[in-house]
C-alpha cells in the first residue's frame, strides 16, 4: 500500500489514464525517470569536476544513465 497527498491519487489516476497505463505502471515510470535525470545530473557533474574516465566509470555503475 502507498499513501499519497490528498488529490494525488485522482491526477496520478488521470494521468496513467491518458498514458494507458496502470496507476501503478504510471508510478513507477515517473520514479524510474526522476532517478534516471538524477543520475544523468551526477554522471555529468563528475565529468566536469573528474573528467571523462570517472563519469564513464559512474556510468558503467548506473548501466549507462550518461
Amino acid at each position: 500500500m502507498l499513501r499519497l497527498p490528498e488529490g494525488m491519487r485522482s491526477k496520478v489516476k488521470v494521468r496513467a489514464a491518458k498514458c494507458g497505463r496502470s496507476m501503478n505502471a504510471e508510478i513507477i515510470h515517473h520514479l524510474e525517470r526522476a532517478y534516471d535525470e538524477r543520475a544523468a545530473k551526477v554522471i555529468e557533474e563528475a565529468r566536469a569536476i573528474f573528467g571523462e574516465e570517472a563519469a564513464s566509470q559512474l556510468s558503467a555503475i548506473h548501466g549507462g544513465a550518461a
